[in-house]
């Protein structure tokens, strides 16, 4: 399991976690669907691919471990391919949950990509509601 969130990072001090080098195993391509997102088949909205990789990291007491992330198009991260190392840090309480730095920065941009177009398009919205109201107040 990746741990995604930077607070979440801080409060499980992962930053004090082991280091280890992690090899991509495998690296899929995954276009998005409009389904995905419920959106309809005839959306406008602008969807990301998204590259799925499993890896795999052997820990302090030698054994190995295997997990997946994902990662937006706009990831530094897309284009890895198998046998490609990337750093990560790992919990020593639980090997299986680890920290890739690259993939909580994505995680967060792309969050806050969404967030900032949802945040325009209700400002928008408020904006056309406030001037019908004065327009039909006048008459």
């Amino acid at each position: 399991m990746m741990v995604t969130r930077f607070w979440a990072a801080r409060r499980l001090g992962c930053h004090k976690w082991p280091e280890a080098e992690a090899t991509i195993l495998s690296s899929e391509l995954r276009e998005p669907l409009a389904a995905d997102f419920d959106l309809g088949p005839s959306s406008s909205f602008d969807l990301e691919c998204e590259s799925k990789c499993v890896i795999s990291w052997i820990d302090s007491s030698g054994k190995e471990h295997k997990s997946e992330f994902g990662v937006p198009e706009s990831s530094p991260l897309f284009q890895l391919y198998d046998g490609q190392t990337v750093p990560i840090r790992y919990n020593p309480s639980n090997p299986d949950e680890f920290y890739l730095r690259e993939a909580a920065i994505s995680h967060l941009s792309n969050r806050l990509h969404y967030a900032i177009r949802w945040i325009g398009l209700f400002g928008f919205a408020l904006a056309v509601a406030a001037w019908a109201f004065l327009l039909f107040k006048k008459h």
